[in-house]
């Protein structure tokens, strides 16, 4: 019963993440007009989903200590369990209100002045870190559902 919930929990969280970064987040540049007004809605939806993230992986690791402490899974999961909750911390207390303070700033300065450049610049660097980590958190947890999945099967757990 415990695995079914990891499952759960881990589907829950991906199947979200591929859709706000696969789907709504390109429309949402694609299809409003003001670059603010696109950006401070992208803000807006990470930031909660980043909220829902960090739940999430707080249950994800809750349950996973669980069929470890079971022994139906290996210790080395552990390691997962607690970077994903690292991950979700990082990107809901560091990355999105960075990213937010830093635009909040931008959007109030001239495009030419240099303090404009360095804030843009800054962006470009979260900004890039938030698709790198949200990538290899896709990655991870894509891994672990299948991962889970196999051993579901051989019914170890």
């Amino acid at each position: 019963m415990k695995a079914k919930l990891l499952l759960f929990f881990m589907t829950f969280w991906l199947a979200p993440s591929v859709l706000i970064d696969f789907v709504a987040a390109p429309a949402i540049f694609r299809n409003v007009s003001s670059l603010k007004e696109a950006g401070t809605l992208g803000m807006v939806i990470f930031k909660s989903f980043n909220t829902l993230e960090l739940g999430l992986s707080l249950i994800i690791l809750v349950i996973g200590g669980l069929l470890i402490y079971e022994k139906k899974l290996k210790k080395l999961w552990l390691g997962f369990f607690f970077m994903m909750v690292f991950f979700a911390a990082f990107f809901r207390f560091h990355v999105s209100p960075t990213i937010v303070d830093v635009n909040t700033q931008r959007w109030e300065l001239s495009e030419d002045s240099e303090e404009y450049k360095a804030l843009l610049k800054t962006h470009n660097f979260y900004h890039g870190l938030y698709v790198k980590m949200e990538g290899t958190k896709v990655i991870f947890l894509l891994s672990a559902i299948i991962l889970v999945l196999r051993r579901k099967e051989e019914e170890i757990i």
